[in-house]
């Protein structure tokens, strides 16, 4: 895409069932509606920081796409604009600071049930509110480093009887989850 372009009009690149990947230049600032719809072979594309909106149904049925990154410049969202994206990993919106507009509860309709929305920390609780994310308030989770997102206590007993043994019980908190064992 040539850097004088700043749209990437409405069904730009629909059905290019082949596109495996795709650099959109820093010049543009819309991904119009259904422009990469059905490129089931997209595994890779870098949203500009200029990007302020993704229109409905840009990314439906990117079949491919294992993560993605939404950078802080985009504010809207379309509805189904991640629709059918069964492949996705995670979505990475941790450099906002603010909830983008989400049109529709359905932009994120049928991605894979551990896909993870993530998000700034310090916005985990808004977004889980926020207007139409709250449908997707399980997935979504904290953006964190991993001295924020896990804590480990581990106590252990060491004698039983006339031998020696180790049990070592742990409590490990991720993302706010608790998770004990032995």
């Amino acid at each position: 895409i040539p850097q004088s372009v700043t749209n990437i009009g409405d069904a730009a690149f629909y059905s290019c069932y082949s596109l495996a990947s795709i650099e959109i230049p820093q010049s543009v600032t819309n991904i119009g509606s259904s422009a990469f719809n059905n490129c089931y072979s997209l595994a890779s594309i870098e949203i500009p920081q200029s990007v302020t909106s993704i229109g409905e149904k840009a990314f439906y049925s990117c079949y491919s796409l294992a993560s993605i990154v939404i950078p802080h410049g985009v504010t809207s969202i379309g509805s189904e604009a991640f629709k059918y994206c069964t492949g996705m990993a995670f979505y990475d919106f941790g450099s906002h600071k603010l909830v983008p507009t989400l049109s529709n509860t359905n932009a994120f309709d049928s991605i894979p049930f551990d896909c993870k929305i993530v998000v700034p920390a310090g916005l985990l609780e808004v977004w889980k509110t926020a207007t139409n994310w709250n449908t997707y308030a399980a997935k979504i989770i904290a953006d964190c480093t991993p001295s924020e997102c896990l804590s480990l206590q581990i106590e252990a007993d060491d004698t039983v009887g006339n031998s020696t043994t180790t049990t070592i019980r742990y409590t490990a908190v991720i993302n706010g989850t608790s998770w004990r064992g032995e």
